[in-house]
Formats: C-alpha cells, structure tokens, sequence
C-alpha cells in the first residue's frame, strides 16, 4: 500500500495533535518521563532565614538540609518553620513544572504548524510537478 506524502503528513499532524490533547487532559501521570520532559525539574523552598531548604526534584522530596542553629528551635517552631519551606518549595516546583510544560506545549504547537506547512508546500510542489508532466505527455501525444 503506498501512502502519498499528503497522507504521510496528515498522519504526522494527527499523533502531534492527539499528544497535544493528551498532555491537555492530563493523561502522562506524573514525572519527567510520562510528561515527556527529558531534563528533571528541581526546585527549592526556604525558611528561617535560609537556615533550611527543601528541594524537590520531579514531585519528590530530595533534600532536607538544617543548619545547626536550627536545632535550637522548639519542636512546635521547627515543625513550623520545616512547614514554611515544604510550601515555598512545593509553590516553587508548582511555578517551575508549569513553565516547562508551557514551553514544551508551545513547541508542540509550533510543531503542528510546520508541518501544516510543510504540507501545504509539499501539495503545491508536486501539483506543479503533475501538471508539467501532464502538459509534456499531451505534447508528446499531439506530435
């Protein structure tokens, strides 16, 4: 069966676009991989004067650094200061993973439209081609 470069782009623009409406209604799961992202996203809160950080890495929590000062603090303040920099990371990763999803859904986009291009000239080009053609076969059968 062969398939024509019009139908060969068609079904091109169909995937990028079902992928589109996929990553539209949340069908990846969570995570670098199934949201397509090659690089991992990490992002770090603060609290108590930057004397403790929390990083979170693809959704995960992956680092917990105290500085010793810290220890000092009651059990209440240090379970609501780790409370602080838990929220200010997981707003960071949130402002961070949306960012990244918004560049990648951009490129998507622009994907579709190159390709629609690409189309469009691809269809013109061999238009023309046919018609040459067709016009030197006529000349050669009126001769």
């Amino acid at each position: 069966m062969r398939v024509g470069i019009n139908e060969l782009i068609e079904q091109v623009i169909g995937e990028v676009e079902r992928a589109d409406e996929r990553r539209g209604r949340g069908d990846q799961g969570s995570g670098p991989a199934t949201l397509g992202l090659t690089e991992p996203v990490e992002s770090s809160g603060t609290a108590y004067d930057e004397r403790i950080t929390i990083t979170i890495t693809d959704g995960r929590v992956t680092g917990c650094e105290l500085q010793p000062h810290v220890l000092r603090l009651g059990h209440v303040e240090l379970g609501e200061q780790l409370m602080t920099a838990m929220n200010a990371a997981l707003s960071a990763y949130q402002a961070d993973l949306t960012a990244v999803l918004a560049d990648q859904q951009a490129d998507l986009s622009g994907m579709t439209s190159s390709l629609r291009a690409i189309q469009a000239d691809a269809v013109r080009t061999v238009s023309g081609y046919t018609e040459q053609m067709y016009e030197l076969l006529k000349r050669g059968a009126d001769r």
